[in-house]
């Protein structure tokens, strides 16, 4: 954190948290059309991910009681313990989040059923939103779902809140297929 940042978190500038994200290909790039890429490889940002989550400490630190910061001070006071419990909330927590949205099937689930921070995770708007009638829409179509494809287009069509010509475009295409 930078000493703005840390300052008003209440932590020091070598404290840390680790933020996870999942940026989805096949939802087009409304939002964040800038994104990085790398040899042919999208980098997006964290904030720029469909689907974002936080890690939560298991340290016990009086210091600092936020669970989503691990404290570390100058002299590098719970560096190792919390390095330790990093690497397990990794094993534990992350990689786990990554494999069940692995599944498309479970994304499009995730959209149509569960409220946004269900398990922590989010970015993925409230229900009804117009971004989750956007990101369903898309996942959906990359499923082949077309009339759940065709609602969410429409309702994100009817938002105002997207390129409309883009979706109409992409609601014609499932139109001709279906």
């Amino acid at each position: 954190f930078n000493s703005f940042l840390s300052e008003n978190l209440g932590c020091t500038t070598f404290s840390f948290s680790v933020n996870l994200g999942i940026y989805f290909k096949d939802i087009p790039a409304e939002q964040h059309s800038n994104i990085k890429k790398k040899k042919d490889y999208l980098r997006p940002e964290e904030y720029e991910c469909h689907f974002r989550n936080s890690l939560l400490k298991n340290l016990n630190q009086p210091e600092l009681s936020r669970k989503d910061i691990w404290y570390i001070d100058e002299e590098g006071m719970y560096l190792e313990q919390s390095l330790i419990d990093v690497l397990q909330q990794m094993s534990n927590y992350a990689l786990p989040w990554f494999d069940r949205f692995e599944n498309r099937d479970e994304v499009l689930r995730t959209l149509l059923e569960d409220d946004e921070i269900n398990d922590g995770t989010f970015g993925f708007g409230n229900n009804p939103s117009p971004i989750r009638s956007y990101q369903t829409g898309y996942i959906a179509l990359s499923l082949g779902k077309y009339s759940i494809a065709k609602k969410a287009f429409n309702e994100a069509i009817e938002s105002c809140c997207f390129d409309v010509k883009q979706l109409k475009i992409d609601l014609e295409s499932i139109n001709l297929i279906d």
